[in-house]
């Protein structure tokens, strides 16, 4: 049997955004909810979860990320409203939603899912939502609490950032949460 590593691709933040988001958390720990909160220094937009991937298909999933966004620019994206997976009454993961004017995300993840099928790597069946889960609910402990804060809490201003690179990660899961290692980045270019 092969060796394998559990890999994903995704989008990184710059520090504003990540403060922003820790922000957002610090006031909605307030609530002593039981969720599994994202590290702030993990704080990322995954693209397409690959989960365990054979060391040897590294090199071609390096190779397709290479020849599907050589060309590809940097573009602008925006944090927008916070919401839950798969409500905001019965919530199991907490995000932030990214405003995507140009649909350039979309577009990146649906030419990625393509080209991955064709590697032999299975079709998401969930409509891809641009966004960064910021946290995972544990139990339905102080969940009304939760509910009632979500609405008055949001980014502070407009913060946006150029999205510049899509990066192959792997991730080794820990006691204490998930490590996330970068493998193989594609820088955009102007």
């Amino acid at each position: 049997m092969d060796a394998t590593t559990r890999t994903f691709i995704a989008i990184n933040f710059n520090p504003k955004i990540q403060n922003s988001i820790k922000y957002i958390q610090d006031h909605l720990k307030k609530t002593d909810c039981d969720i599994n909160w994202v590290k702030p220094e993990n704080i990322h937009m995954t693209i397409k979860f690959l989960g365990p991937v054979r060391l040897t298909q590294i090199d071609a999933i390096k190779q397709a990320l290479a020849n599907l966004f050589k060309n590809t620019k940097p573009f602008n994206i925006e944090l927008e409203q916070l919401g839950a997976f798969p409500n905001m009454v019965h919530p199991r993961a907490l995000w932030v939603g990214l405003k995507d004017t140009k649909q350039k995300l979309n577009r990146m993840a649906t030419s990625l899912e393509k080209a991955l099928q064709k590697m032999g790597f299975e079709k998401d069946q969930r409509t891809f939502n641009p966004h960064i889960t910021i946290g995972r609910v544990r139990s339905s402990k102080n969940i009304s609490d939760l509910s009632r804060s979500m609405p008055d809490c949001h980014a502070s201003g407009n913060l946006t950032q150029t999205i510049s690179g899509i990066t192959l990660f792997k991730s080794t899961l820990n006691q204490d949460g998930p490590t996330y290692e970068p493998l193989y980045q594609v820088k955009f270019m102007n």
